[in-house]
């Protein structure tokens, strides 16, 4: 129809008047098993070279080993509450548990039941042999986790963990870090493998690393 065909002109015409529309591109990766790209309106078209020394990834904790996930492990009567902190949350994780709940099948519960950043499960490591992992959601050094059971001394020396101290009951396996690369000898680092707006308009998805002296261009 009349009307019809007056919108679609006018649609046209929005589009053409837009400016991101010309600078709008693609952009490809010489090397696919370091970095993908995606392109937005406003990316520049360019040459960059692209090292990429570390990627990021998240903290994974394990516990000792169990032989029964349903043994309590605090002290009965006592106050068992769990708290997590994560460096980049200003408040952090609290769970009160009751006696029942400091099993290791217990706390995982409780921990995954509270939606914070972090997520716990049970590793079968031999015969009647488990053990406890939390992992940080989130990849990044501001979600490194510190974890500490108040009330109860016996449960704290299962789960407890800070960074750098001695007696932890948990055992970091892998640690929480930050990726880092550059762009065209500029040093970026970011809590996370997707590198927005670096160069502007362009998104790098980071999945491996670059040797030293072969970069990756980006074009």
């Amino acid at each position: 129809t009349l009307k019809s065909a007056r919108q679609t002109f006018s649609d046209a015409s929005t589009a053409i008047g837009n400016a991101d529309v010309y600078r709008s591109s693609t952009a490809t990766s010489s090397n696919g098993n370091t970095f993908s790209v995606t392109t937005g309106a406003g990316a520049a078209a360019g040459r960059y070279s692209i090292g990429v020394s570390q990627l990021a990834q998240a903290q994974s904790l394990v516990s000792g080993q169990q032989t029964d996930i349903n043994a309590k492990i605090g002290t009965p009567g006592s106050d068992h509450t769990i708290t997590i902190q994560q460096g980049g949350t200003a408040k952090p994780l609290v769970i009160k548990l009751t006696d029942d709940q400091t099993s290791m099948a217990g706390v995982r519960d409780a921990i995954n039941n509270a939606n914070g950043g972090v997520t716990a499960s049970i590793l079968k490591v031999g015969d009647s042999k488990f053990q406890l992992v939390i992992n940080a959601n989130n990849t990044g050094t501001n979600n490194a986790m510190s974890i500490s059971v108040g009330g109860d001394s016996a449960l704290n020396s299962f789960i407890g963990y800070t960074d750098g101290a001695t007696g932890n009951g948990m055992t970091q396996t892998v640690n929480a870090q930050n990726a880092k690369l550059s762009v065209n000898n500029i040093a970026i680092e970011s809590d996370s493998n997707t590198i927005v707006d670096a160069p502007q308009g362009i998104t790098l998805n980071l999945t491996g690393t670059t040797v030293a002296g072969s970069d990756a261009t980006l074009t």
